[in-house]
Order: C-alpha cells, then structure tokens, then sequence
C-alpha cells in the first residue's frame, strides 16, 4: 500500500493503540481524521479487511507468514479482492501490528538462491532470485485536465501512483469541430488514488507537469475525428506520443516546459 499512507497508520496506532484497530467503526473515524479524507482507496481496503477479522488473526498468529498466506486467500476468495491487493493490505496489518516488513526478507531469498545454485539446483535459484526483483513504481498519479458539461474542471487519473516502471496508457479522444488544427493537453500529478478529482490550482500536492502540450492534428480532419493519445513513463519522466486513426499516421506532439529551456 502506499507509504505515505502506512505512516499516517503507524501514527494513528502510535497515538491511539493497535486496539484501535479491533474497533472498525472507531477506526473508520480517526482514519478520516488523520488522513483529512485522502487514501479513500487505501481506507477502503484495510476496513474491508478489518470487517474480515484479518488484524486478529495476525496479532495472535504464532507463524505470521503462514498466517498472511491465508488471509490473503480469505479476502481473494471469500471477499472477492484481488489477490495482489489483498497481498498489499495484509503486508500492511502484519508490518503495522507485528513489525513483519516484507522487504527485510530479501536476504535471506538471496542467500537460499545462493545456496540452490551452489547444488545445481537453477531453477529453485531463478524463482527466488526473481523474487527478490523490486520495481520502480510511479510516486503519484498522472492525470488530464479537462471540462465537465456543467463546467466543472476535473482531473481524469490516467495512471495511478503506485503503477510499475516502466508503464504504458492509451486514451482515445475526438476533435471537437471540422478541420481542428490543435488538441492543447494539461497533465498533472499529485497523490490521490481516485479516478477524478476537482481541479483545485491551489490545492497542495497539485503540480502542473508542463507549461504547455500540443498534439498538432492532420488537415481536413472531420468533427468527431478519432484521436490516439499514448502515455509511456519510464525513469526518466514521461513521454506523449498521438496518432491520427483516421489516416493511421503519427502526429507531432510539442512539449513546453520552463526547465528546458
């Protein structure tokens, strides 16, 4: 789950209790206090599996990885939550209650892969190796600006914090009108997980990620033209790249920033 969120749940039971946790409903409160109503994914997940039993299970289980194992099998299969997200909230439970922090395990996988590849044993050794493999990830979310019918400006997430590097997003838009020269985009980051958001200009963790982006369109296009935008983030930031459906040929997109200059 996400880090920061972690950190406001280790406050919250550093000041209030880990008993706090057997307390859904209280639970459920002081998370929107000390979260001031952000991580509205992150909440969802753990009060599901606070509803589950999952945090007393693990605060009394003598083996905490077996332990984590069938917990996480029990919000897959009987909560119907993804297993990777399960896996994410159960990490969370145990690394919140029981000090258990998956990564502090990457050792000792190393030194067993060691140990199967010195008997020969490659295979046993490339599963623990890979393992061990940790993956960049995205530390906020990526959106669009744009406008709502009741002129609303909102912010569509098109990549959400947390996604695995490198990453690729594709969105199809229209021209708004015959013979459009010019779609202007606005992307920016910030820390929310939810899938819109009200543009706020002045809202803290909002940062506009250039000054300006122009996808330059084909003459002639008709209204209602179809337009491919992909969005590919790597290490070294992110790249926009369009193409024109209706002529399938790329189009030239021209990325502004202060920075660069």
């Amino acid at each position: 789950m996400d880090s920061e969120f972690v950190a406001i749940l280790q406050k919250l039971i550093a000041e209030q209790g880990k008993e706090t946790l057997f307390k859904t409903a209280k639970c459920k409160a002081l998370l929107a206090d000390y979260t001031r109503g952000d991580y509205k994914r992150e909440s969802r997940l753990l009060l599901q599996a606070l509803d589950a039993g999952v945090q007393k299970a693990i605060d009394k289980a003598e083996n905490i990885t077996v332990c984590k194992k069938q917990q996480i099998r029990l919000l897959h299969e009987e909560y119907s939550l993804d297993e990777k997200l399960a896996a994410e909230v159960v990490d969370t439970l145990a690394l919140v209650l029981r000090g258990d922090d998956p990564k502090s395990n990457i050792e000792a996988l190393i030194e067993r892969g060691r140990e199967h590849y010195n008997n020969n044993n490659y295979n046993d050794a490339n599963k623990l190796f890979k393992e061990c493999v940790i993956k960049e990830k995205l530390t906020r979310s990526i959106g669009l600006l744009s406008v709502r019918h009741d002129g609303i400006k909102i912010i569509s997430t098109i990549m959400f914090k947390g996604t695995e590097l490198p990453a690729h997003e594709e969105r199809e838009f229209s021209t708004n009108c015959a013979n459009q020269t010019i779609i202007y985009l606005q992307a920016y980051e910030y820390t929310s997980l939810e899938e819109e958001i009200i543009f706020e200009e002045w809202k803290p963790g909002i940062k506009r990620l250039f000054d300006s982006c122009e996808v330059k369109l084909t003459s002639g296009l008709p209204e209602g033209a179809p337009i491919k935008l992909i969005f590919d983030v790597g290490y070294t930031g992110l790249n926009i790249t369009a193409m024109d459906l209706t002529n399938n040929i790329p189009l030239t997109v021209d990325i502004k920033c202060s920075w660069m200059k």
